[in-house]
Parts: C-alpha cells; sequence; structure tokens
C-alpha cells in the first residue's frame, strides 16, 4: 500500500510528471536500433567470438568459423510487437517499466516460459509471454543469512509446491532448481528462478532493492500539494471575503442610507466621485480597511515553488528548460549545457535497458549472435562525424610515421565508423625527439644507423662546419 501511495503521489505532482514523461519519451523516442552482429566470426569448436575477419581461431586454431544466424532473430521480431495477452509491445513494456524506476526505483519484467523436458534428460523453456511485474507483488526469496538462492526449491513443471532442500519432484522426477523471487498475486505466493524474472535499479542500486527518489523529496512533493490546493481553494473554493471594511460612527443608519445612495449613484453613472465627509475633531467616519486575504506576491508563492521545483527535477536530471522554466538559462552556451546534460542522464537510463534487461531478453529466446539496442537520443550532426574521422586519420599519421604498421578496420564501411589498428614496434627517433624526424635504420643503402651520426659529424671540416653545414650533412 505504500508503494501504490507514492505512485499516487508521482502521477498526482505536476512537477514529477512532467520529469518522468521528458525521460521516458526522450530514451525511447527513436524506438530500437537495427540488429547489429555481436561477433564477425565465432569458432565452432572453443566458442571465441573474433570481432575482426581471420581464417583460423587465435585461441584453438580451428579453422571451422561461424558468421551470425541471421535467422535466430525472425521468431523475435514476431513476438516483440505483441509479448503477452494484454497485446503489449516490447516497447510499451519497457516504457511501464521506466515509470516504476523513477516512483519506486524498481522495475521487474516477468518472462513467463513452457518448458519441455526431452528423452535426453535436457530441459528447454520456450518464451511465452514478457510482461511488467508492479514493484509491490515482488519481493526477494532470501534465507536467514540474507541470501537468495538458497531458501526454496520448485519443480519447473509442478509450481504449487516448494522443498527446502534440494530435491527431485515427486511427480515427474524432475531436479529442482533454487527459487530467488516470490510473485505475490491474490494471495498466492509464486516461486520465480533468477531466468524468468528481470530486476534493474537506477538511483540507489543494491543487492536487492533500490530506494525510491520520492522518499528523498517527500517534504517539498507534499509542500507542492498544498500550494496546488491553495490555489485551487483562492481562485474556485473562496467562501471568506478577501478584506473587511470598517467604519468608525454613532449613526450607523445614516452611514447605511449614504452607502446606498453612493451605490445608486454608482450604478448610474459609473465615472461618479463619492464625496464623503469625516469629522477632523472626533475623527467619526473615518474607514479602515482589513485585508483577510494575503495576496501571492505577499506570500513569495512563485519564488518558493520555483525553488521547490528547482530540486524535484535536479532529482531525475532533468533541465530547467525541460520544465518550462526559461529564466536563468545564460543564453546560446547555458542551454547547450543543459542539453548536453540531459542526453547524458537519458544515454544512462538506455544503459540499463542495453546492458541488463535486452541480454536477459535475447537469451531466453536463445539469440546470441545479435544485439538489440535503443537508439541514441541524439545524433552525431554529419559536421561533428566529418571531424572525429579527420582526428583518427591524423593519429593513423602520425602512428605510420613513428614507424607502426597502420590498417583500416575491417568492419568499417562508412566515414561514421571509420576506424584503424596498430600493429609492429616504433622506429628509432633522432635526437630532436618526435618533432626532429626519424633515422634510417643502419644496415640499409644510403642510410645512417641509429649511433652513426657522431661519426659523420667528426669528419665534416672545421671551416665547414662553422658555415652551419652540420644541418645539411643531418
Amino acid at each position: 500500500m505504500f508503494l501504490q501511495d507514492l505512485y499516487l503521489l508521482a502521477f498526482d505532482s505536476t512537477e514529477i510528471r512532467t520529469a518522468m514523461l521528458w525521460l521516458k519519451n526522450e530514451a525511447f523516442r527513436k524506438g530500437f536500433d537495427d540488429w547489429k552482429p555481436a561477433f564477425k566470426f565465432k569458432c565452432r569448436k572453443c566458442g571465441m567470438e573474433h570481432q575482426d575477419k581471420v581464417d583460423k581461431c587465435k585461441k584453438c586454431g580451428g579453422t571451422e568459423l561461424k558468421e551470425p544466424d541471421p535467422e535466430q532473430y525472425k521468431i523475435f521480431d514476431e513476438f516483440r510487437t505483441s509479448c503477452n495477452i494484454f497485446n503489449q509491445g516490447l516497447e510499451s513494456i519497457f516504457r511501464t517499466m521506466e515509470d516504476d524506476l523513477g516512483v519506486a526505483d524498481d522495475a521487474y519484467c516477468y518472462i513467463n516460459k513452457q518448458y519441455l523436458k526431452r528423452d535426453d534428460g535436457k530441459l528447454y523453456g520456450k518464451v511465452e509471454e514478457i510482461r511488467r511485474v508492479h514493484p509491490a507483488l515482488i519481493e526477494f526469496d532470501l534465507d536467514k543469512s540474507g541470501l537468495p538462492n538458497n531458501s526454496h526449491w520448485i519443480c519447473l513443471f509442478h509450481r504449487d509446491h516448494n522443498f527446502d532442500t534440494e530435491t527431485e519432484c515427486p511427480d515427474c522426477k524432475t531436479k529442482t532448481v533454487p527459487a530467488m523471487y516470490v510473485y505475490n498475486h491474490r494471495g498466492r505466493r509464486i516461486y520465480l528462478p533468477k531466468d524468468e524474472l528481470i530486476h534493474v535499479s537506477k538511483f540507489s542500486e543494491s543487492e536487492t532493492y533500490g530506494y525510491s527518489p520520492l522518499l528523498t523529496i517527500m517534504q517539498k512533493v507534499l509542500t507542492l500539494q498544498g500550494m496546488d490546493r491553495f490555489l485551487y481553494r483562492y481562485f474556485f473554493e473562496r467562501k471568506t471575503p478577501t478584506q473587511m471594511i470598517l467604519t468608525s460612527t454613532d449613526d450607523p443608519q445614516s452611514l447605511e442610507i449614504e452607502r446606498a445612495r453612493i451605490e445608486a449613484r454608482m450604478m448610474e453613472d459609473p465615472t461618479y466621485t463619492p464625496w464623503i465627509a469625516v469629522s477632523a475633531r472626533t475623527q467619526r467616519g473615518r474607514t479602515d480597511v482589513v485585508k483577510l486575504w494575503h495576496t501571492l506576491q505577499e506570500m513569495d508563492y512563485l519564488p518558493v515553488r520555483n525553488e521547490i521545483r528547482d530540486r524535484v527535477s535536479a532529482i531525475y536530471g532533468v533541465p530547467q528548460i525541460f520544465m518550462n522554466v526559461m529564466t536563468g538559462v545564460g543564453g546560446i552556451s547555458g542551454q547547450t549545457q543543459e542539453l548536453k546534460l540531459f542526453s547524458n542522464t537519458v544515454q544512462n537510463d538506455q544503459r540499463l535497458f542495453n546492458e541488463k534487461i535486452f541480454p536477459a531478453v535475447l537469451k531466453a529466446f536463445g539469440i546470441t549472435d545479435w544485439k538489440l539496442q535503443l537508439r541514441p537520443p541524439e545524433e552525431k550532426v554529419e559536421g561533428q562525424i566529418i571531424q572525429l574521422a579527420q582526428q583518427k586519420v591524423q593519429i593513423a599519421m602520425q602512428m605510420n610515421q613513428m614507424g607502426f604498421d597502420v590498417e583500416l578496420k575491417p568492419e568499417c564501411e562508412d566515414i561514421s565508423t571509420i576506424d584503424f589498428t596498430f600493429s609492429g614496434k616504433a622506429q628509432k627517433l633522432g635526437a630532436g625527439g618526435f618533432g626532429g624526424g626519424l633515422l634510417p635504420q643502419g644496415g640499409e643503402e644510403g642510410g645512417l644507423g641509429a649511433g652513426d651520426y657522431e661519426e659523420a659529424v667528426d669528419e665534416i671540416p672545421p671551416g665547414e662546419r662553422e658555415q652551419g653545414n652540420e644541418e645539411k650533412v643531418f
């Protein structure tokens, strides 16, 4: 119930909902990237993966090498458009998990499998559906020492029974597996192995549960809610008058008659200026205005709200420019810096999916030759790509001048992926270091050895040395 209250608090607050929406939309704005091979060649004998084109395995010397099989991901492409009985796509499930990370700092992805035991005793699992599970329904199955996979054992075919030790299922004689999670579903405790549930945390990664960022800013969020209620009552449910007029007089009846006369004249002529006489001796007829409500300026409402909003958005890493606040942004350079910081925040969110969730999902489908990732939120512009390529080419030329063997990587297909490999040993340098150029190796025709420079200088006549012929000989 406490986690559910946190969800209601987050979805009811404009500041928190705005920050979470920006993070989610930017992380999944460009969807999934194209399939990329995990390797160039893989040895069938030892399983070593090679990122470059080779004729034989560098580890075992085997010549049976295979390339990535495109048939692996065809079934997954059809599955990810409708992953469960609710007809949710894989992106929709991950977007909901992003909300779980922003509220509870715990996100769970349930991979429901159907198992098959063949005659040889091996177990095979087929993915039936993928669902997001509410964090309040999952707990870790820990023993007395706080360790998982050591408290209960289950049979993958008969989940209604669990065992305290590793054994065989009495119904199917299948070896039990340890449970790591407990799924509380309508009063039932369903034990799940580690391969059927994916758990990630973002703000406070720990061995088990995360720590909700809302608990850090709880008082600020409650203050924002109180301010929203105040505005609602101020403009909509206000039943108390804003101010009260007090007039000192011994004849209230005459004051009421005079007030009615003035109101009648004002109805006839809105430009009528009332003229009221006040006794200078007794101050009778003196009128005071007593305010019953403070204005928003008097309460510093907007500055206080902006300060709280800054703290809330800073927790989620969303700049003020995305919260529709343009004050305080230092020109174009300041906006560029905020965009860069926000891009780094989005990329960190994408890493959780690219490095933890995607590999586990692909492993469940038996996809080992390919990788699937989210597209980065901001592509590099053409000028940045050319500049980076020029820098790599310049480094390659310098390495070549130093004597290294430079080769273009075989996977480079265009200018955006250009890269080089270096091998060999550097040649010996002259006395001037890198700026003095390279000396030819000794023994080559028409060249000087590494130790021949001093002898060459000694053979120069003294008169020619004074004329600066040393540089010419060098």
